[in-house]
């Protein structure tokens, strides 16, 4: 249910801000999280993998939200 609501939101902020703005990034964020606590640890990384390169891309390599933290990727598949 909140992935198809975020996946939604994503259409939305993509369509009014633009798919490189860092509103509509955060939610793509949000779903690859989400996608892997749900248990599809195959499509949370595929989609983490996406926007990290979007977000080099957009943001360059030295911005703040690449830095790996507790809680985002390398959980992706965790459960707790």
């Amino acid at each position: 249910m909140a992935g198809g609501l975020i996946r939604g939101a994503i259409g939305r902020l993509r369509a009014r801000t633009g798919p490189d703005h860092p509103n509509t990034l955060a939610t793509r964020n949000n779903l690859a999280h989400w996608r892997g606590r749900s248990g599809d640890a195959a499509g949370a990384a595929a989609a983490y993998e996406e926007l990290l390169a979007d977000r080099l891309r957009v943001q360059g390599p030295d911005h703040p939200d690449h830095t790996p933290h507790p809680g985002g990727m390398a959980r992706t598949g965790s459960r707790s």
